[in-house]
Order: structure tokens, then C-alpha cells, then sequence
């Protein structure tokens, strides 16, 4: 899937943060066979990527491009273009018959945005927002059938487990994350913040390591969680700057405390012992 979706990613990095063109497009011709200029090859390569990936099963081409467009009305300011782009997105998703779940979340965010734009409604100056599902992985049905498949709290043990007050673990000092509730739109303080952004370089571990469906399985289960957690919140950006320095600190710690994690899974073995019975 990563080598699927790559071209689609490069394609949006290429516009090095200068979506004037790309905005100009979608406001012109919208987002789907007839756009034109930027908007074209943005759509050319998406519907390449979907086909490729199956729009009935595969969430992420939709997703990486759903979150473009929340980049272009809450962090570039130009609502006219998102709402082009979402468009173009349920228009594609309800003809090739895309998962019904990013069908419902992309008709959520089109409301949103409409809304903002004509209420003009603005985010506090001292807070910064962020709106993000690049880890969404499956369907809310498939997920919710997952955790049935799991158990919730079997689930709730591995979730739990991540949130703890200062303090430390054997000589190592430790930072508080305080996991936030299930929502969206909620001021978030330091604690919370710094429980998004580890348990985001944990879950890329466990991406990383997961092998077979069962860990596959353990896998969308947290990344449902953290979506639900994550995915949607106003933070300080000083907050910010201090987790992310925070993140690169602790980056080997957090290596560990998911392969731990990992080591709770029925069934799993870890990359380290599978080589080791090599």
C-alpha cells in the first residue's frame, strides 16, 4: 500500500506548500474528469492510485487527499478550493462505490467547511488546529468488527497502559500523557498533546513490525482509537515545539514500549526473534 500510495504523496509535495494554482483550478473546474491545470494532474494520479488500491476496500488514497483538502481551508485559508476538492472526492467515491464510512466522513467535512466559510468562523489566535486521519487504516464497520473480534478490553489494557503522571521507568525520567477523550474540536493541553503525537511514533512501529492478520488486526484497532483521539484538536504551538523535540528524544523508548505492546498480541512474534530463529 505504501508503494501504491506513493506516487499520489509525492504528487501533493510537489506543490512545496504553493497551492495558488491548485486552488485557482479547483474554483475553475472542480475536482473530477473535466478539471483542469493542476487540479487535473492531481486527479489523474488519484484516480490511478484508487484503482489500483480498490476503492471498496482501501480508505488511504481517499484520506491523503480528504486531508489536502482540510490543509487548504483551515491552514492556506481558501474554503472555495476545499469544497471543490471534497466534491470531487464523494462525487468520484458514490461512482466507484467507495467505503461507505470515508463517503460519510467526506460529506461531515464538506458541511464543515461550508459552514466555516459563510459563518466565517475562526479559529483562537493562540491556538492552532489540527485535523488529521492519515493513519485511518479501515472502515468504522470493519473496525468495529475487529474489536468485537478482539475484545474491548483487551483493547482498553493496551490503551490504558500508554497514559501515566510524571515520574519514571527504572532510571528513565518520563513526561506525563493524559489520553484524551473521543472527540473532535477540543482544546487539548500538553499532556494530551504529547499522548497524540507518542502514541503516533508508537503505532508507526507497530506498523513497521505487524506481521500477519492477526497483528494486523491489533494494529487497526489502536489506529481506530487514536483517529477517534487524535484526528481533530486545537493545541498551543508552543506545546507543539515541546513534544516534538520530546519525540525525537524519546524515539527509541517509544520503539520499545510498542514492541511491548506487540508482545501482548495473540500470535505475535517479533522481527528481532523471528531473525533470531533464523
Amino acid at each position: 500500500m505504501d508503494a501504491r500510495m506513493k506516487p499520489l504523496e509525492d504528487f501533493i509535495d510537489g506543490f512545496h506548500s504553493d497551492f495558488g494554482l491548485l486552488n485557482h483550478a479547483l474554483k475553475k473546474d472542480g475536482f473530477g474528469p473535466k478539471a483542469t491545470g493542476a487540479a487535473s494532474g492531481l486527479w489523474a494520479v488519484f484516480v490511478r492510485v484508487v484503482k489500483a488500491a480498490d476503492p471498496r476496500k482501501s480508505a488511504e488514497p481517499w484520506i491523503l487527499v480528504r486531508d489536502l483538502a482540510i490543509h487548504l481551508s483551515h491552514n492556506v485559508g481558501d474554503a472555495a478550493a476545499a469544497s471543490a476538492l471534497i466534491e470531487g472526492l464523494i462525487h468520484y467515491g458514490r461512482n466507484v462505490f467507495a467505503l461507505p464510512s470515508i463517503l460519510d466522513t467526506l460529506r461531515d467535512d464538506l458541511r464543515l467547511i461550508k459552514h466555516e466559510r459563510w459563518v466565517g468562523e475562526s479559529s483562537p489566535t493562540t491556538l492552532t488546529r489540527k485535523r488529521s486521519l492519515r493513519l485511518a487504516m479501515v472502515a468504522l464497520a470493519t473496525c468495529c468488527a475487529i474489536a468485537l473480534y478482539l475484545g474491548f478490553d483487551r483493547a482498553r489494557l493496551w490503551i490504558g497502559a500508554l497514559a501515566r503522571p510524571h515520574g519514571e521507568i527504572g532510571s528513565i525520567a518520563t513526561e506525563a500523557e493524559a489520553i484524551p477523550a473521543v472527540g473532535a474540536g477540543q482544546h487539548y493541553s500538553l499532556d494530551n498533546v504529547r499522548y497524540c503525537h507518542f502514541q503516533e511514533e508508537r503505532l508507526r512501529t507497530m506498523k513497521r513490525e505487524a506481521q500477519g492478520a492477526e497483528d494486523i488486526r491489533a494494529f487497526n484497532l489502536l489506529a481506530v482509537d487514536y483517529n477517534s483521539r487524535c484526528s481533530d484538536f486545537f493545541y498551543q504551538e508552543s506545546d507543539l515545539a515541546t513534544v516534538t523535540a520530546e519525540v525525537a528524544t524519546n524515539r527509541q523508548r517509544l520503539a520499545a514500549e510498542a514492541e511491548r505492546i506487540m508482545s501482548t498480541w495473540s500470535g505475535h512474534t517479533s522481527t528481532s526473534s523471528a531473525q533470531s530463529a533464523k
